[in-house]
């Protein structure tokens, strides 16, 4: 993983108070893919949560990270391909 990405995870983490490990980040190509993480992190923590409130937030969160428009940003997005993420 590139510094970007390192950040954006972390800022994840931050943000859900969760961990995310590097094998499971690494698996992340899409924002859709790293919702799906958080969720079930946040399951494996017995934490109840609304699917579409932690993606809105997450959209949030890689917008801000990565200085792109919450608009470019769908569950399909790539983060290297769409995104230029490192």
């Amino acid at each position: 993983m590139g510094m970007d990405s390192v950040e954006l995870v972390m800022a994840v983490e931050e943000a859900f108070g969760i961990a995310i490990s590097d094998q499971d980040a690494s698996t992340a190509k899409t924002a859709g893919d790293l919702r799906d993480l958080i969720l079930r992190a946040l399951r494996n923590q017995n934490i109840q949560t609304n699917a579409d409130q932690v993606w809105l937030k997450l959209k949030d969160i890689i917008a801000d990270q990565l200085g792109v428009s919450p608009h470019q940003v769908t569950p399909e997005t790539d983060f290297i391909r769409d995104l230029g993420v490192d």
